[in-house]
């Protein structure tokens, strides 16, 4: 019963977060806070490992992202707040104790992908720079909290 509570307010947030950034590009960033203590409460039998290897995959991202834009400008380039928004950032911080490490790595591949067809289909028909990267990913997380709560006996984000 607890459970579905926590389900439901990090539903509330992940939705709040998606409308946010879809409409202004940016979160509150009391936001991250909020999800971040309902996943730690959602996290059944959190390991230490994940949440450091979790960290740990979002921080080769950054170095990737620094690495490959660095090398093609021929210049250091910082990509936070460049290519990838604070925001952006403290969202995949908050969800890091949601997942095991290897689901983690998968919901982030599979939610880059989507992000990025959303964001080509939309500015196939409206001019936008900057993909709301934590609005798609909440979406795509609320997606999998209502299968995860509604239609599997198996649990999509930590364990097995």
């Amino acid at each position: 019963m607890t459970q579905d509570i926590l389900y439901f307010i990090l539903f509330i947030l992940l939705g709040i977060t998606f409308f946010q950034d879809c409409k202004s590009r940016r979160i509150f960033i009391g936001l991250p806070v909020l999800i971040l203590i309902t996943s730690i409460f959602l996290s059944e039998g959190f390991v230490a490992s994940y949440l450091v290897l979790n960290i740990i995959v979002i921080v080769l991202i950054i170095l990737g992202l620094t690495l490959y834009y660095s090398i093609s400008k021929r210049r250091f380039i910082n990509p936070i707040n460049r290519f990838l928004g604070v925001g952006d950032l403290f969202f995949m911080l908050s969800i890091v104790p949601l997942f095991s490490t290897h689901k983690f790595i998968l919901f982030l591949i599979i939610g880059f992908i989507i992000s990025l067809i959303i964001h080509l289909c939309y500015s196939f028909f409206y001019k936008v720079k900057t993909i709301p990267l934590a609005g798609y990913l909440s979406g795509f997380l609320m997606i999998l909290v209502l299968c995860n709560v509604f239609l599997f006996n198996y649990n999509l984000f930590n364990g097995g």
